[in-house]
């Protein structure tokens, strides 16, 4: 099957479509029956990259999450509001989560 895709900065597809097909846009061929995983799947250099299974996928997704929840604590430090003592802890967790994340997408 032929798609086109639109990527993200990071590669991950964030949207596709399969008909009708558009020879002047990005496109990619992928074997029958694969499953496109919106911004977990990428296309790197013109080839799809299915990044992982099912576990892995939900597992990114949770980690993206957390690292989105904690958003919070990095601009309370940024605006003076947490000590660099008070964000240690938070910020050694967000780069175990983002070391995590590398390695389930390598």
């Amino acid at each position: 099957m032929r798609i086109n895709y639109r990527i993200n900065e990071n590669n991950e597809i964030v949207s596709w479509t399969s008909y009708p097909i558009d020879v002047t846009k990005p496109y990619v061929d992928l074997a029958d029956g694969v499953h496109i995983a919106i911004g977990v799947d990428k296309v790197v250099n013109g080839e799809f990259v299915k990044i992982a299974d099912e576990t892995k996928i939900n597992r990114i997704a949770e980690l993206k999450r957390l690292l989105a929840e904690s958003d919070y604590q990095c601009l309370k430090h940024a605006d003076g509001e947490l000590t660099d003592e008070e964000y240690a802890s938070i910020k050694a967790q967000r780069h175990a989560w983002r070391v995590e994340i590398n390695e389930l997408e390598a």
